[in-house]
């Protein structure tokens, strides 16, 4: 994501993900007939490309610092794991303690971070 892009929040659920056609794709698919039945996923959920994996922790800096990060109340991060996927846990929970819980004071331990791997 540039720097200069203002992130704006609009639903109480994020979708962070890596790169554009993750975000175009997830967009879609959220808007599709297949899910019509659920308006849930069409009316209550952003889907913002954080960049690239290295890119993570500084666009959840930018994040929390958005207008409207005070309604946010779910967050999931799509990205690849490249060759190492305990790696990549690792690095979404550090960058979540360090930006989000930490700063917030949410949390005092970095273990409480809830994950799901797929």
């Amino acid at each position: 994501m540039p720097r200069n892009e203002n992130v704006k929040i609009h639903h109480k659920h994020l979708i962070l993900c890596e790169g554009k056609d993750a975000e175009q794709f997830l967009i879609r698919y959220l808007n599709s007939p297949v899910l019509l039945s659920n308006p849930i996923f069409s009316t209550d959920i952003d889907v913002l490309d954080f960049g690239g994996n290295s890119e993570l922790s500084s666009y959840l800096e930018l994040l929390r610092l958005a207008p409207d990060f005070n309604i946010v109340r779910s967050l999931c991060i799509i990205r690849d794991a490249e060759s190492d996927a305990d790696t990549a846990v690792k690095e979404i929970k550090r960058a979540l303690f360090l930006n989000l819980y930490l700063l917030k004071g949410l949390s005092h331990k970095e273990e409480t971070i809830q994950y799901i791997v797929v």
